[in-house]
């Protein structure tokens, strides 16, 4: 059998199995602290292969220690649903990757023909999503192996601030919102914010365990205020906001949901947990 814990950025986990008189059989050791000391980076999952004797009756006890805000899924099965399960994940995994890299291609072409910013912008906000990714599915163990365990964790939410950053930008640009201050004066104070979330992290001014509480209320407030003014661009007839405001919903829509999972106001799976 296998139990697997299926986030691959926990800090530490120890799982104990004791058998029915108590005893404990075996002791696992995994997470981003384990794999770096023991330089296990050959694989991102977080698994283990547990031995039960047929008939026997077995408890299982799970210590996680995080500094992430998350639902942390773990499941005993065959080998072989391990594999078929796991094989069906990446094979979405990669999908979404693909579809996400080429429309970052799409935009760096556009911008070389056009020299339209927007289109740049654009393109340096989907890397900022990939490398983002990266760090949630694990990956970032394995290209950047030499981070602390602190930064490791740290750069999801670092990140996700230059994202952020990014994305303000477009907006401001894309909606023409320079010409209304009080408008423009609120995403410069976003902005700020995003800077400051960066320096709040690197100098552990605050915990993560704080911060990763709250980044996904902050991640949904401002999804609204973007979604918010870009309906105010629509009815003052600017000719982007239409564009704007269909491409956007699809981000309003996946913030919503990925934010009622980690609130566990509606059911984890695989898509709502990724849906982001």
């Amino acid at each position: 059998w296998i139990l697997s814990i299926d986030y691959p950025t926990l800090n530490d986990v120890s799982i104990y199995v004791k058998n029915k008189f108590n005893k404990t059989d075996t002791v696992c050791y995994s997470g981003i602290n384990n794999k770096i000391n023991n330089k296990f980076l050959d694989d991102y999952s977080i698994y283990h292969n547990i031995k039960l004797e047929k008939g026997e009756s077995y408890s299982i006890y799970i210590r996680i220690q995080t500094q992430s805000f998350i639902i942390v899924p773990a499941a005993i099965s065959t080998i072989h649903d391990y594999l078929e399960k796991d094989k069906s994940r990446n094979r979405l995994v990669f999908l979404l990757y693909g579809l996400i890299v080429a429309v970052m291609i799409l935009n760096f072409i556009f911008f070389i023909i056009t020299r339209e910013i927007n289109y740049l912008l654009l393109g340096l906000f989907l890397i900022s999503l990939l490398i983002n990714s990266f760090y949630l599915f694990g990956y970032g163990i394995e290209i950047f192996p030499n981070l602390s365990p602190y930064m490791k964790t740290a750069m999801r939410q670092i990140i996700f601030s230059i994202s952020s950053i990014i994305f303000l930008i477009f907006t401001i640009n894309y909606l023409d919102l320079k010409k209304f201050k009080s408008i423009y004066n609120t995403f410069k104070y976003l902005i700020f914010f995003c800077i400051a979330l960066i320096a709040v992290v690197v100098f552990k001014l605050i915990p993560l365990s704080v911060i990763s509480k709250i980044a996904p209320v902050i991640l949904l407030t401002g999804t609204i205020i973007c979604f918010s003014f870009g309906i105010f661009s629509f009815k003052m007839k600017h000719k982007t906001s239409y564009y704007y405001l269909i491409s956007f919903s699809t981000f309003l829509i996946s913030f919503i949901v990925y934010t009622l999972v980690l609130f566990n106001f509606i059911v984890f799976n695989f898509f709502t947990l990724h849906i982001i």
